[in-house]
């Protein structure tokens, strides 16, 4: 018995087994109870005594237990979670499960962390490194489970996941709406343009058939009904013309059966008017041989002057009879310009305009209108015609007569003056003292005025001459119309039968349109009916096939959640 209390008492004062000593202390008492009272007293104090040891015994055993309950709850919890299958499981549901699965890790932990301060202190010490270790390895894990960054991203993700598919289905609906609605707009647009077509192509064969038919009724008005209608109805007209022309030329400046012409006749008058002054000027210069000495005083003055008097009277009846004829002359060439205008060239011009070979018969080889005249030519000589005779400028006769009037009436008084002046040196004594007058010399004075005469007459007779000539030119001009006319109508002939052939091709290129047209609208309700249908497949076939791409990516995305967590907690648990 002594024994007995000496091992239970160093037990129960054993600083580092004082935890477990709550039911010592009485079991002591007994003993010593037993030990005092003697061996009557022992046998009924050992029952009690092997019970206080026995629930000392408990009392640890429980401590220990206490302490390994929560971690054997901790290994068969870890177990059972990674043999749990969560891959079905949304990705925000098995985070959720996964906080909470943490929670009671942490939770039977710090269990069997306050049951290790009931255990004895060697104890403790020895396995508090150990239990605080795999505390802050399941808080870790906790941690990253409950982290909101994470949370996030698993809500964010499984939004995403849900989100994303709705949305793209509606945008795969609302663009297939759209391409649709484009397709049915274009469609529209085609079907515009085909009757828009349409009537072009109805337009433009009508326009190429009124072209046809008016050119082959200008062909027939050009040509006429009958086989001479050209030549009545063109090549005569324009022979005709020639003639006229030819013939007022002739009758101007011809002369026939020994009859002289009004122009020639007026040319004839200044010629002798010409003669005649100079004939007179001689008189008066005679007169002046006789008068010399009795005009001394009055030389100066020409209303006493016989001799200057005389001879400017006598210019001014020749200037009128020069103004007469060049007044003739420009009336003439104004008669003549006016019907080459109104009778002839007006219909030339419009004659060469629309046909350029007979243009270039009239206005010479590659004239390219009736205002391009070539030298040469018949209009050229037509022009330099008119010019010869002051058509141009009706007034230049006139300006050239009354220049020339002041020209000479200056001279005469000039040469007057000198000759009175300079009268006495012309003057010769012969050798009996008689006065003899050096006529030659005084003429010399005049010269000038006689000059400007015969200079004027000289030219006018000139382009006389040349007028003479221009109606041979004009009939072998009209004999080269006839033959260019004889050519065009052959020409027109052929050109005829070129714009009645035209006629069949177009009605057959018609036909072929037409028939081709009227496939267009069928075919293209036909794409549009087909267009609509493959719209609605893939339509469908796109939002089920994103749907199915979705699915299977947040099937996966669910397993690899669940096998990562797996994974952490195999961490965890190695």
């Amino acid at each position: 018995m002594g024994f007995l209390f000496e091992i239970i008492s160093e037990v129960n004062n054993n600083e580092n087994l004082k935890k477990y000593n709550t039911e010592l202390p009485k079991t002591l008492n007994k003993i010593k109870q037993a030990l005092y009272n003697g061996r009557e007293k022992f046998n009924t104090h050992m029952p009690l005594v092997s019970q206080g040891v026995a629930r000392w015994l408990k009392e640890v055993n429980e401590k220990h237990q206490s302490v390994i309950t929560p971690l054997e709850h901790l290994l068969r919890l870890v177990n059972n979670h990674m043999s749990i299958d969560m891959s079905a499981i949304i990705v925000t549901e098995q985070l959720h499960n996964w906080q909470g699965f943490s929670s009671l890790y942490v939770e039977k932990i710090i269990e069997a962390e306050k049951a290790l301060h009931n255990v004895d202190e060697n104890l403790e010490i020895k396995l508090a490194p150990k239990l605080d270790l795999i505390k802050q390895v399941a808080q870790n894990f906790w941690s990253s489970v409950i982290d909101r960054s994470v949370t996030n991203s698993v809500e964010t993700l499984y939004n995403k996941l849900t989100s994303i598919p709705q949305t793209l289905t509606k945008r795969i609906s609302a663009k297939t709406q759209t391409v649709q609605s484009t397709l049915n707009v274009k469609f529209d647009k085609i079907a515009a343009n085909i009757e828009n077509f349409k009537k072009i192509k109805n337009s433009q064969i009508q326009s190429i058939n009124s072209a046809v038919s008016a050119a082959n009724q200008h062909i027939v008005e050009l040509i006429g009904d009958s086989q001479n209608g050209f030549d009545t109805n063109y090549k005569n007209q324009i022979s005709k013309r020639f003639t006229a022309l030819r013939n007022e030329i002739e009758r101007f400046v011809k002369k026939d059966s020994g009859n002289t012409t009004e122009l020639l006749k007026q040319f004839e008058m200044v010629t002798n008017g010409i003669r005649e002054l100079q004939v007179n000027v001689q008189g008066d210069l005679q007169k002046l041989k006789n008068d010399i000495t009795a005009l001394a005083d009055t030389v100066y003055s020409d209303d006493r002057n016989p001799l200057v008097n005389d001879a400017l009277t006598q210019l001014k009846n020749d200037m009128e009879t020069l103004r007469n004829t060049t007044a003739a002359i420009t009336a003439k060439s104004d008669s003549l310009q006016r019907q080459y205008t109104e009778s002839c060239k007006e219909t030339i011009d419009i004659f060469a305009n629309q046909y350029g070979k007979l243009r270039e018969s009239i206005y010479g080889p590659g004239s390219k209108s009736v205002t391009d005249i070539k030298k040469g030519s018949i209009a050229h000589l037509v022009t330099e015609l008119i010019d010869a005779i002051g058509a141009v400028d009706v007034g230049i006769l006139d300006s050239a007569v009354t220049k020339f009037h002041g020209d000479v009436t200056q001279r005469i008084k000039d040469a007057a003056d000198k000759a009175v002046e300079k009268a006495a040196d012309q003057f010769k004594m012969k050798g009996d003292g008689e006065a003899q007058i050096d006529v030659t010399s005084i003429m010399v004075l005049f010269d000038g005025a006689k000059t400007a005469l015969d200079q004027a007459a000289s030219s006018v007779n000139v382009q006389l001459e040349a007028l003479k000539e221009v109606p041979g030119v004009v009939e072998e001009s009209r004999q080269g119309a006839d033959t260019l006319m004889d050519k065009l109508k052959g020409e027109l002939d052929v050109l005829q039968y070129q714009i009645k052939a035209i006629e069949e091709p177009v009605n057959a290129a018609n036909a072929v349109l037409d028939a081709a047209i009227s496939q267009l609208p069928t075919s293209l309700q036909d794409a549009q009916s087909t267009a609509n249908v493959t719209m609605s497949l893939l339509r469908s076939d796109l939002q089920a096939t994103t749907n199915k791409a979705f699915n299977d990516l947040e099937e996966h995305v669910q397993k690899m959640f669940a096998e990562q967590k797996k994974a952490e907690l195999r961490a965890v648990y190695t």
